[in-house]
């Protein structure tokens, strides 16, 4: 199919609101990113990934402090 070559992240809040996106191209073996979270509010978040295929997507939650 078509090829992975970027990876999106989106991160909402509790109630949805997207509150950041990201774009990374990837490479082939191992990709690494941070995402400043420094500038959020405190609360609950959701992290969402996906690659540019749509083939391989990853949800994850987390609460900022």
């Amino acid at each position: 199919g078509m090829e992975d070559n970027e990876m999106s992240f989106r991160l909402t809040d509790v109630i949805g609101r997207t509150v950041l996106t990201e774009k990374h191209s990837l490479v082939k073996g191992k990709n690494e990113y941070s995402m400043d979270v420094s500038g959020l509010a405190e609360g609950f978040y959701t992290i969402q990934l996906a690659t540019s295929s749509g083939e391989h997507r990853a949800q994850k939650q987390f609460i900022r402090r």
